[in-house]
């Protein structure tokens, strides 16, 4: 038997899923073959990761657990099998993977701060321009070098003073103001983003 859960992940009617073997919607045949091997040997298999061919064609990550249910002679009668859809999870994952890969990569300075507009993260193009190492500016404001003393409070999209609570991305291209380099001694352009402005 399957819930409706099944049914509404996959897109299936659960006409179509009665009777038929599961490893028949796996995108992996193989590997599914081999889980479904260990659960026979072990009783139970937590937290495993499985992907499926949804009715449109789709595929859709699965977080499984499967225990093997006995009989009174204690010989193996059914699988029972808890599934989680954590396709949106592992998309958005793999959307963070590729946007820390990029930053880290990037020719520009950039700069991540907190709401309280210290700086929380920068990649290898601050330290670059800028000369100064990653340790040595994290938990530091934006305008922390004596060369940028006279420099306006961090501010967001629109040039308002950043306001508490929001945080701010700072890249290095032809941005909205000058900000010296600190310890390279030459000035370079910072654009800043603040979410949701």
């Amino acid at each position: 038997t399957i819930n409706r859960a099944v049914t509404e992940q996959m897109g299936y009617e659960e006409k179509d899923l009665i009777g038929r073997p599961n490893v028949e919607f796996s995108v992996d045949k193989e590997y599914f073959k081999k889980a479904f091997k260990k659960v026979l040997e072990e009783g139970n298999l937590p937290n495993i990761e499985m992907q499926f061919k949804r009715r449109d064609g789709s595929i859709a990550d699965i977080l499984c657990s499967v225990t093997l249910v006995r009989d009174r002679n204690g010989q193996p009668f059914a699988l029972a099998a808890f599934g989680k859809d954590v396709t949106k999870h592992k998309r958005a994952e793999e959307d963070r993977r590729r946007l820390a890969t990029a930053i880290e990569q990037a020719a520009e300075s950039i700069i991540i701060t907190d709401a309280e507009g210290s700086i929380q993260y920068v990649n290898p193009g601050f330290e670059r321009i800028t000369g100064y190492l990653r340790e040595e500016v994290i938990g530091q404001n934006p305008g922390f070098s004596k060369a940028a003393s006279t420099i306006r409070p961090f501010t967001g999209n629109s040039g308002a003073p950043l306001q508490q609570g929001r945080s701010g991305v700072a890249i290095s291209s032809t941005g909205k103001r000058m900000v010296p380099s600190m310890r390279r001694k030459r000035p370079y352009h910072l654009s800043r983003t603040v979410p949701g402005e």
